[in-house]
């Protein structure tokens, strides 16, 4: 019985370690400004981004999109979401865990589209800073 005890704890332990899932936290603001160029760009934390000649962007739509190789789990775009009133986002998604890059989009109707690929490992809990311009007419 002490035997069947400890094979079935070590299968579970097994199981349990082998089976871990990672995570994607990635955070920041997103504004608007047509006097520069658009960009998007990692940045050490939320404290860093104080241009304060920039404006917020609400509603735009921040996509988290996986490699090729992780779509037969679930499509692209992974994970979805949309910019506070003051240009703030959180994407948090359970992913999987690897040696990947996956990209961080973000769109709005009238705006030019910016993303950035991020590299798993290093980049999973990244804080990012964005700005969008207007699409030309």
């Amino acid at each position: 019985m002490k035997v069947l005890m400890l094979v079935l704890t070590v299968v579970f332990l097994s199981a349990t370690l082998l089976g871990c899932e990672g995570n994607i936290d990635v955070r920041g603001k997103v504004y608007f400004d047509n006097s520069r160029k658009p960009y998007l760009r990692i940045v050490g934390d939320s404290r860093e981004i104080l241009d304060d000649t920039l404006k917020p962007l609400s509603g735009v739509k921040v996509e988290l999109l996986m490699p090729s190789e992780y779509t037969h789990l679930m499509d692209n775009p992974w994970r979805e979401e949309a910019t506070d009133p003051d240009g703030s986002f959180r994407l948090f998604s359970t992913v999987p865990r690897g040696y990947y890059k996956f990209i961080i989009r973000m769109s709005k109707e009238d705006y030019e589209p910016i993303e950035i690929e991020l590299d798993y490992m290093r980049d999973r809990r990244a804080t990012l800073e964005g700005v969008m311009i207007k699409k030309q007419q």
